[in-house]
């Protein structure tokens, strides 16, 4: 069995090893680090997301698929803080999808 010192001096000497490999090009000169450009994916929604078009939809809830069918006007009309009765999601959880498709898969 290992006293307490050999496993200390164990777990330093390991965190001394991979602090030293992952810091390798820490003080490299700028031309011999190589770069490399990935290009972002990600939807950037500052504001909210995109407003709806008003165009005819359902809205499925993203947790439980529970779907609102009342259409864009009836959803603009609900307050912010309405909640998906069966599983209680906010609204921003919800996707809208062509009317009628909801039930179709996904």
């Amino acid at each position: 069995m290992f006293s307490l010192r050999k496993m200390i001096a164990m777990a330093t000497l390991l965190v001394a090893l991979l602090l030293s490999q992952s810091s390798t090009n820490a003080f490299a000169p700028v031309s011999s680090v190589s770069s490399q450009t990935t290009r972002a994916d990600t939807k950037l929604f500052f504001f909210g997301g995109p407003k709806d078009d008003g165009s005819p939809g359902d809205y499925v809830c993203l947790d439980c698929g529970w779907v609102f069918t009342k259409g864009p006007k009836a959803w603009a009309d609900l307050p912010d803080n309405f909640s998906c009765p069966p599983c209680g999601s906010v609204k921003r959880r919800f996707k809208k999808v062509p009317k009628g498709s909801a039930g179709k898969g996904k």
